[in-house]
């Protein structure tokens, strides 16, 4: 190219006949979110080109707790819309080989199952770095080889902490809605602790999500009472019959998670409590549960004494989904409620909570998915 074409080339108008002014859309993406290729017009203004703006990459998630019951809901959740799903696990091979044991193991290719102790923070490291968002949804039914206090305040602290650290930009702890500092059960009082650790550790933008008492396929909680009407001949012992609960599905519970992970600065900082359609009593729930099994039974109200000792006995069987940690949880009420007091910095603070309609989700009721794991 000779020097005069070169001038004139440098000189000449750029052609933007094919090209448009950004909409608002694309300019709050230009300056927040997206690489793009900008050409400039005479006047200076400019002028995008739709085929040269780079959409926004699918975020990299990791997920504590991920092998569990709701763990594995929502990963499989979460794998279609993430460039790469991260899950810490004691045990990443068995983790690894229900995901390719799974009939859309295809779809899961980009979830990767990788060794992680929470109590033991040097381990979080590789699995936490780069990453976009952190969930933790571990938890223990009874003490084992962890107590309590180690995975729920020990644990919390180093996932939440380990992600402020590597600056992650978002972190999202999961309790439930039985967690109470005031409690008389020892397993309440402590993830209310855990609670207030994530905030405490990962700063004011933890989001937290409290879910009622969650069923689904594979749960501890629906199928523990189909269970009962297998050893219980003719009825099935029900304490605190008029305790009300506001149980949800595990499956509306991993679609907030989805949700949130997809738009995380708008939920930042947020507290949610998600609670299903109705709200039961005790001896309700565990007659609608046994009636979608196929296995009604009567229901005998049982005096809290005698709960007491039927659980201490039951807990020594293998697996126990109940233990004496859980059994004052059952005496207070699980709803969801319109204000909540937390721990600010060790001063109580009234926060708003938010649910499934801030995240436009309508939850299912029991009597609607039951067939899809109580019949089994």
């Amino acid at each position: 190219m000779n020097a005069l074409s070169f001038l004139h080339r440098a000189l000449r108008k750029p052609n933007t006949a094919n090209l448009r002014k950004p909409s608002a859309t694309s300019q709050f993406f230009s300056t927040t979110t997206l690489n793009r290729t900008v050409e400039y017009d005479m006047e200076g203004k400019d002028i995008v080109d739709p085929k040269t703006i780079v959409r926004p990459k699918k975020p990299v998630v990791t997920v504590f707790g991920g092998s569990g019951f709701i763990g594995r809901e929502v990963v499989k959740m979460l794998a279609p819309h993430c460039s790469e799903v991260r899950v810490g696990a004691r045990d990443p091979d068995a983790f690894n080989d229900y995901i390719r044991g799974h009939a859309d193991s295809d779809s899961f290719s980009n979830i990767i199952g990788d060794f992680a102790d929470v109590c033991d923070k040097f381990s979080l490291n590789n699995l936490i770095e780069g990453s976009d968002t952190v969930i933790n949804l571990t938890g223990i039914k009874f003490e084992s080889d962890y107590n309590i206090k180690e995975l729920y305040v020990d644990g919390v602290r180093n996932v939440a902490h380990g992600a402020y650290l590597h600056h992650v930009p978002n972190h999202i702890y999961v309790g439930c809605l039985s967690s109470d500092l005031e409690s008389l059960s020892k397993m309440a009082d402590i993830k209310a602790r855990a609670e207030d650790m994530s905030r405490a550790a990962f700063g004011d933008n933890n989001i937290l999500i409290r879910p009622g008492p969650i069923y689904g396929d594979g749960d501890q909680f629906a199928q523990t009472m189909k269970r009962a009407a297998l050893f219980w001949p003719g009825f099935v012992p029900v304490p605190h019959t008029n305790t009300k609960i506001q149980p949800t599905y595990v499956q509306d519970v991993a679609k907030a998670i989805l949700r949130i992970v997809q738009d995380p600065q708008r939920f930042q900082g947020r507290h949610f409590q998600l609670g299903g359609p109705d709200i039961y009593t005790n001896k309700e729930f565990v007659s609608k549960t046994l009636a979608a099994a196929g296995r009604s039974r009567l229901t005998m109200p049982v005096p809290f004494w005698l709960a007491e000792l039927m659980i201490g006995l039951y807990q020594w069987f293998p697996n126990p989904a109940i233990t004496r940690f859980h059994s004052h949880i059952w005496k207070k009420d699980q709803v969801v409620s319109d204000k909540v007091d937390r721990l600010d910095y060790y001063d109580p603070k009234e926060v708003e909570v938010h649910t499934y309609e801030t995240l436009g989700i309508e939850p299912v009721s029991i009597e609607n998915v039951a067939n899809l794991f109580l019949r089994k």
